[in-house]
């Protein structure tokens, strides 16, 4: 029951909201980030639920940070049509993301190895997440239309093109892996484990990673798309937990997405 709680509660927080209309859209976030708040310090000023507080609360924080996050979204601040403009804004998606869920977690009183932000087992993880980032550097480089099966990527894309814009996608794919592996991931992991167990928290919480995923359009096989992104996830879910960090999972979690955005960055 208890994890079926949580996996609801995931689902209200990070996927329920993209099927509102955009002007309830964010009025439907404030009233469950509020919901989640009051929740939260309810559950810690009573003794028989105090130990569901952490969990609670990093709900609360993860729907304030896509609270932002979908707010910077419809702001029009940045123009993501160009590949600068798609930079810059995941640039600003990623503060608007990371800088509360650190600021919250320090009131809560957790510190940050709480939420992975430390170096854990660095030269492993740094093997992992480097490793599979140059790969598909690489890989992409070699066969520009590789990923076609997958992704829409434009037709008569050559190496030069691809070349050009790999800078710009390899920035983008970092500062997005980290965000997501923080939103998703380094913010429950380690507070889900005490009721679960390492390995049934990583299944809860790439479950709703994966299911949140259900609106893309960049994807020709959505379903296969989604069978792979949930098996990743539990790859880079993985390697969090064996490195204590979040660094190794969002390097390989951004190599991962090397493709995607490439193809994105094709049609610009």
């Amino acid at each position: 029951m208890l994890f079926t709680l949580f996996i609801l509660c995931g689902l209200l927080v990070f996927v329920a909201p993209d099927f509102l209309q955009s002007e309830i859209q964010v009025f439907s976030q404030i009233g469950i980030a509020a919901t989640l708040l009051l929740a939260s310090l309810w559950l810690r000023r009573k003794k028989v639920t105090g130990s569901y507080f952490q969990i609670a609360f990093a709900f609360f924080i993860g729907s304030f940070a896509a609270l932002l996050d979908n707010m910077l979204q419809i702001s029009g601040l940045t123009s993501p049509s160009t590949v600068v403009g798609s930079l810059i804004y995941q640039i600003l998606s990623t503060s608007v993301v990371v800088t509360p869920i650190i600021l919250l977690t320090k009131i809560s009183g957790n510190n940050m190895g709480s939420i992975y932000l430390q170096k854990g087992r660095l030269r492993l993880g740094l093997l992992i997440g480097l490793g599979t980032l140059l790969f598909f550097v690489a890989l992409m480089l070699a066969f520009p239309t590789g990923a076609s099966m997958l992704f829409t990527i434009k037709e008569d894309i050559t190496f030069e093109r691809v070349l050009s814009l790999m800078p710009y996608a390899v920035a983008f794919v970092v500062l997005n892996g980290f965000k997501e592996e923080l939103l998703y991931r380094g913010l429950f992991l380690k507070k889900l484990e005490p009721f679960f167990g390492a390995w049934p928290s990583n299944v809860l919480a790439t479950f709703v990673f994966a299911v949140g995923h259900v609106g893309v359009s960049y994807t020709p096989v959505l379903l296969v798309f989604l069978g792979i992104t949930f098996l990743l996830g539990l790859a880079w879910g993985y390697v969090m937990q064996k490195t204590d960090s979040i660094i190794g999972a969002a390097l390989f979690h951004g190599a991962m997405d090397i493709a995607i955005i490439l193809g994105i960055f094709s049609f610009m």
